[in-house]
């Protein structure tokens, strides 16, 4: 009973219950109420990256996630990368980075902002 592989897979299979029984906004605040303070950095914000929460929250409506590289911009010692993410197909946010895993991850906050205010 305290090994870490069998809580895992333990707290995993309560999680999927919830989630079944009560969808996935029930299941999230069951997982933020008994893993929130192990799942955050030292500022407080989650330790998903806006790439993974983006990926998962349009797979669980069924939508697809493809980052476009708009631009490259600036001499090779600074560049600047700029970057479209479609989520469904339709263009949810922009992004601009040092490199283009940056820009990903800024048009990736952006599309779920506009997501949030959407819900």
């Amino acid at each position: 009973r305290e090994r870490p592989s069998l809580l895992a897979d333990s707290f995993e299979a309560v999680v999927g219950a919830v989630y079944l029984s009560s969808g996935i906004r029930a299941a999230q605040r069951f997982i933020l109420r008994h893993l929130g303070p192990l799942v955050r950095d030292a500022a407080g914000r989650p330790l998903l990256d806006a790439k993974t929460a983006l990926q998962e929250t349009a797979q669980a409506v069924g939508e697809s996630v493809d980052y476009v590289l708009v631009s490259v911009t600036g001499p090779d010692h600074l560049r600047v990368f700029e970057v479209e993410v479609k989520v469904g197909g339709k263009s949810a946010g922009y992004g601009r980075g040092k490199t283009k895993k940056e820009a990903e991850q800024a048009a990736a906050r952006e599309a779920l902002r506009s997501r949030s205010r959407r819900s």
